[in-house]
């Protein structure tokens, strides 16, 4: 009887620990990806969206995540660069196997976009880039 019970606790000991490891490793997601590539339109307007074609060929659709993506990070923002030089950080959403792509969502899916960087011009910090009211010229008639 003694020994019953020592193999009943070890055995709900290791299930313990296993469950708690695959609690853990179930939350903690995938460290951001860092692709180079550049931003084109898609579609016809007004139904027109925005992807980006890395370097090694892959084509995503263009998506911001509110919370996590910095505060200038925005889909409009990302349009005026294109032909430029990007790098993006975030995360891709790929299609599954035999996955047709939808409405608005490229061939290699959906490329969550936390931050991003402009290489073409070294100098550029999308974190400053909030216009100056001052500066600005005002409107005339």
């Amino acid at each position: 009887m003694n020994h019953s019970v020592h193999f009943v606790c070890l055995s709900l000991t290791v299930l313990g620990l296993l469950g708690a490891a695959a609690l853990f490793c179930s939350f903690g997601g995938k460290a951001p990806q860092t692709v180079t590539g550049h931003v084109n339109m898609y579609g016809n307007e007004p139904f027109a969206f925005p992807g980006f074609q890395t370097e090694d060929g892959k084509i995503y659709t263009l998506a911001v995540d509110e919370n996590k993506s910095g505060k200038n990070v925005t889909l409009k923002r990302l349009q005026q660069f294109q032909g430029e030089l990007l790098e993006l950080t975030g995360k891709t959403i790929s299609l599954k196997k035999n996955e047709l792509p939808g409405p608005n969502i490229l061939k290699d899916g959906q490329f969550i976009v936390y931050s991003y960087k402009d290489i073409s011009n070294p100098s550029f910090d999308p974190d400053s880039q909030t216009p100056d009211i001052n500066k600005l010229s005002p409107i005339t008639k």
